[in-house]
């Protein structure tokens, strides 16, 4: 019975590239996947051997990093070829997955807070995203203007006839 959730698509794929905000995107989907729902961390890896083999390394620090939140979730991690974003997405199709969830680091500016995997995610996958914001967002503080007076609430006018 422990295959009834992968047949009907309960997986999750999370995004895991060994940053700080990558591990709160695992960590969130560590708690959507209790119970039963199994979590595929994926990191999306360049061409070359070397590529790989930096991706296989930072990939063996998830349960370093995020263990505590792994501990009683089924999982399991990958390595894809590609962009992150396209590894994402053909993880997702590949596992069936429910959602998938990635982290943003917040640097989108004033306008925007997402990152650029985070909103390639967004934009081509053919299933719901989850964008796990930051601890603290980087935006700029918000600019202060003086509050201009209503003009039929003008100190002037108050208890005169209109």
């Amino acid at each position: 019975m422990n295959d009834l959730p992968h047949a009907l698509g309960g997986s999750i794929v999370v995004g895991y590239d060994g940053s700080t905000e990558a591990c709160r995107a695992v960590e969130h989907a560590a708690r959507l996947a209790r119970p039963g729902r199994r979590l595929v961390i994926v990191f999306g890896h360049g061409q070359t051997p070397e590529e790989e083999q930096h991706a296989r390394t930072i990939l063996a620090t998830v349960g370093e990093n995020c263990g505590d939140h792994l501990r009683d979730v089924d999982h399991e991690t990958e390595l894809r070829p590609g962009p992150a974003a396209e590894a994402l997405i053909a993880a997702g199709r590949v596992h069936g997955a429910e959602e998938i969830v990635v982290g943003t680091r917040g640097f989108g500016g004033a306008r925007t807070w997402l990152g650029s995997v985070s909103q390639e995610v967004l934009r081509a996958a053919d299933r719901p995203v989850v964008v796990v914001p930051p601890k603290e967002r980087r935006m700029p503080p918000p600019s202060v203007h003086a509050a201009e007076p209503h003009p039929h609430r003008h100190p002037s006018r108050l208890g005169t006839p209109s």
